[in-house]
């Protein structure tokens, strides 16, 4: 697995597409607003993560949200072993202002929980700034 993380509008899709998958001819890339799990254990690029942990906090009962992140961990787990080979574009979240709204602040911490769990497993580590990728892992 590699990660590749950054701000908003950092470069991190080109970034993937010019230099991880320079080499390979019709990549399947899938996009986390619309992923399903199963999505993710078959592509080569899964970009938008945080858009997919939104999709499962939506649809988590208020009442199991205290659980999410537990869960959220042995789905990561599953997703590891499931396709070691995955590209995960997974923006940083966090550098700012604590949301109010409590759903905000789930999502704030399950993305950054996931980009820990992907990025320990991974064997490359890339953090983009101003379109430049820096190597972190």
């Amino acid at each position: 697995m590699i990660v590749v993380t950054g701000g908003a509008f950092q470069g991190k899709s080109t970034f993937i597409d010019n230099t991880l998958l320079k080499d390979r001819t019709d990549p399947l890339k899938v996009s986390g607003r619309t992923a399903t799990f199963e999505d993710l254990t078959r592509a080569d690029v899964a970009e938008d993560l945080q858009e997919w942990v939104r999709g499962l906090i939506v649809s988590c009962p208020t009442e199991e949200r205290g659980t999410f992140i537990p869960r959220l961990m042995a789905l990561a787990d599953r997703l590891i072993a499931a396709n070691p080979a995955l590209i995960a574009e997974i923006p940083e979240m966090g550098c700012g202002v604590v949301p109010i709204d409590a759903d905000e602040r789930l999502q704030r911490e399950a993305v950054g929980r996931l980009a820990c769990r992907l990025a320990a497993e991974s064997e490359a580590v890339y953090r983009l700034v101003m379109g430049v990728p820096r190597k972190i892992k």
